[in-house]
């Protein structure tokens, strides 16, 4: 049995916080998640399940019967089921394992969290009134997007 590190366990909650991601695409050894795992600190779930009705995936919560496909899937000698609807960001079949953080890391409070004196990029903006549109309508958006590029700081 591996014995997960406490210096290990910090780092790879850390870098998973907030994030629900396929195993495979962990850059930790699988022995250090597995433990962390078996010790209560991720947890592991499909990447999609089987409802009364229709597939759900796990990801991105679709359970649109016609965005659902099937393949015959070489990692588990199965028929395989996987989403269409989130499938640019990588595709989530049903031998898929989902894993994300057991607890939210604690976070700073900041007096005005969402206040920024910065310049939107035409693209930024075009996301960001898509994303509003959204909360207004209360309707679902994925966006996809690279956090932090371009911004390089000189000192």
């Amino acid at each position: 049995m591996y014995i997960l590190p406490s210096s290990v366990a910090s780092p790879l909650v850390s870098w998973l916080n907030g994030q629900r991601l396929p195993r495979e695409q962990l850059p930790f050894p699988d022995e250090e998640i597995a433990a962390a795992v078996q010790t209560g600190l991720l947890h592991e779930q499909p990447g999609l399940i089987k409802t009364a009705r229709a597939w759900r995936c796990v990801r991105c919560g679709n359970d649109a019967p016609h965005l659902f496909a099937a393949f015959p899937c070489a990692r588990c000698g199965s028929d395989c089921t996987y989403c269409r609807k989130c499938l640019v960001m990588g595709r989530i079949i049903t031998c898929t394992r989902l894993v994300h953080a057991a607890l939210p890391l604690p976070s700073s409070r900041y007096e005005s969290p969402l206040a920024w004196d910065g310049e939107l990029s035409a693209a930024q903006e075009e996301a960001a009134q898509a994303v509003r549109q959204a909360v207004l309508d209360r309707s679902e958006l994925i966006v996809w997007a690279v956090c932090g590029a371009g911004n390089e700081y000189i000192s």
